[in-house]
C-alpha cells in the first residue's frame, strides 16, 4: 500500500475550505519561486528609484546632501521572501545593497564607498535583512504547509465525489493522500452496491483510476482496495 502523510475518510461529510481562500493562500506561498526571483530585481530598481529620487529632492531643500536610509529596501525583501521563500528574499538583500552601494552611497553611480556613514548603514541593512529574510523564511514555510493541507482537503472532496460517481460502488470507506512533488498518490477503499451485482469488481478499480485521472490530472498513482 502507498505510505501516507494524511489520513482521512472522505465520506464524514466535511466541506473543505473554498477556491478562493486557496486560490489566496497559494498567493502567498510560492509555489512557482521563480516568479519571485524575476520581480526582484524590478522591486529592488523600483525601490532604489524612489530612494534617490527623494535623496535629490531633500538634498535640493538643503544646502548639503542628505542621505536617507535604507530601510525601505526592507518591504520588498519582506514581500519578496514570503512571496518566494528564502533563496528570493536573499537575492533580493544582495541586490538592494548593491543599489545601495552603487546609486545612493557617495559617490553617486559607483561601487566606491567614501562615506564611513554610508558603510553603517549598508552594514545595518545586511544585518537586519538577514533576520527579515530568517523570520519572513519561517513564515513562508507555514502558509505553504497551510496552502498544502487546503489542497488536500479540496483534493479528497473531489476524489469523493468522482469515485462516489463511478456505478458499482456503494462506499467510500476512506481515502488516504500522498503528495509526491507536484503530484499526488491516492489509496482508496470502497464498498460495492448489492445492487450492482453485474459489475465485476476487477473492473471497477480500472474505472475509478480512469475517472480519478480524468478529474484531476496530479493524481498520478492510485491504490484501490474493493470491500465487499
Amino acid at each position: 500500500m502507498i505510505p501516507t502523510t494524511s489520513t482521512s475518510t472522505v465520506d464524514t461529510g466535511t466541506t473543505p475550505p473554498g477556491k478562493h481562500t486557496l486560490r489566496l493562500v497559494h498567493l502567498f506561498t510560492g509555489r512557482r519561486p521563480a516568479r519571485a526571483l524575476l520581480l526582484s530585481p524590478a522591486l529592488v530598481a523600483a525601490t532604489t528609484w524612489l530612494l534617490f529620487s527623494l535623496q535629490t529632492a531633500l538634498a535640493g531643500v538643503g544646502r548639503h546632501q542628505i542621505r536617507t536610509f535604507d530601510i525601505g529596501y526592507l518591504i520588498p525583501l519582506l514581500v519578496l521572501t514570503v512571496l518566494g521563500g528564502r533563496i528570493a528574499g536573499v537575492l533580493t538583500l544582495v541586490l538592494s545593497a548593491a543599489a545601495s552601494a552603487y546609486v545612493l552611497s557617495a559617490p553617486h553611480f559607483s561601487f566606491t564607498v567614501t562615506s564611513s556613514r554610508d558603510r553603517i548603514e549598508i552594514l545595518l541593512l545586511m544585518l537586519v535583512g538577514c533576520a527579515v529574510v530568517t523570520v519572513a523564511g519561517v513564515f513562508h514555510d507555514a502558509l505553504r504547509e497551510m496552502a498544502d493541507a487546503l489542497m488536500e482537503a479540496r483534493l479528497e472532496n473531489q476524489i469523493r465525489s468522482v469515485a462516489g460517481s463511478v456505478p458499482g460502488i456503494g462506499r467510500l470507506h476512506s481515502c488516504t493522500v500522498e503528495k509526491a512533488g507536484l503530484d499526488y498518490h491516492v489509496a482508496l477503499s470502497v464498498g460495492v452496491c448489492q445492487a450492482s451485482a453485474s459489475c465485476s469488481p476487477d473492473q471497477l478499480p480500472v474505472d475509478i483510476e480512469r475517472a480519478l485521472r480524468r478529474a484531476n490530472p496530479m493524481i498520478t498513482d492510485t491504490h484501490i482496495r474493493i470491500v465487499p
